[in-house]
């Protein structure tokens, strides 16, 4: 197993290793210096992985956050998000992922 682009990564729900690296991201788009990239819109809640590390992460779709009984809420932008006691509470900003390992085998 090699080390690939986080480009490459799958974004079906597989859950994958990934290195990331919270100061790789530039927090502000690149084509429009008034928006903030999908990272920094999620990191802005706070709830993100700090500083630089391995983590197991999956790529979530956009949805939408109901904010009351009528349906008005907002469209959250997709992105990768740490897997921690089977939540996925925290962005990562991953660089490069990698398949997890086969489980083992059960022994009897």
């Amino acid at each position: 197993m090699e080390w690939q682009p986080i480009e490459n990564a799958p974004k079906d729900g597989t859950q994958v290793l990934v290195y990331y690296d919270h100061n790789s991201d530039p927090y502000v788009d690149p084509t429009d210096p008034k928006k903030l990239t999908d990272y920094a819109a999620w990191a802005e809640f706070g709830d993100f992985m700090d500083g630089e590390g391995y983590c197991i992460a999956v790529w979530l779709p956009q949805h939408w956050e109901s904010v009351d009984e009528y349906g008005g809420g907002y469209w959250l932008p997709a992105w990768w998000f740490a897997v921690e006691n089977s939540d996925f509470d925290r962005a990562v900003s991953p660089t490069h992922w990698m398949p997890l390992p086969p489980a083992p085998e059960a022994t009897q």
